[in-house]
């Protein structure tokens, strides 16, 4: 996948226009999805009652990422909801406290190391951060080779 491609990229926020690929974003996805299967129908967002039958195969569908990422910037509750999972989670508790914008290259340089690049985008994103515009302004992904 190519970092350049503009299908299936999502604004930081609604108020920017730097986009983040959705596959830079599986981590967050894959914690809203837990948040469907364990919520009952009536506390799931309406336009995400259809994914809730099925299982996560769902995922590998844009259709169905980009469904659970348009309900996690437009509903709070589920956005916190979300969050929680995610943050819940050692290694992006681990992430958020590791980060540190003086230390931004460093420490993206070890998550792309191990294959974590997904990750620590997706707490940056989540957080709404000016740290992630200002990795993907700095081009930080090309020099990790992101493609």
């Amino acid at each position: 996948m190519n970092i350049t491609d503009t299908k299936n990229v999502h604004p930081t926020d609604t108020n920017q226009a730097v986009m983040v690929p959705d596959f830079l974003l599986l981590p967050v996805i894959e914690s809203a999805f837990c948040i469907i299967k364990k919520q009952e129908t009536s506390q799931i967002p309406t336009s995400l009652r259809r994914i809730s039958n099925f299982d996560a195969k769902t995922l590998h569908h844009s259709t169905a990422r980009a469904q659970i990422i348009s309900s996690i910037n437009s509903n709070d509750d589920f956005r916190q909801l979300v969050e929680e999972e995610f943050f819940n989670r050692v290694e992006a508790n681990v992430a958020l406290n590791s980060w540190s914008l003086n230390d931004a290259i460093s420490i993206i340089g070890d998550f792309a190391s191990r294959n974590d690049l997904a990750l620590i985008a997706s707490m940056l994103w989540l957080k709404k951060t000016r740290w992630l515009r200002i990795w993907i302004r700095s081009n930080t992904c090309t020099q990790f080779n992101i493609n």
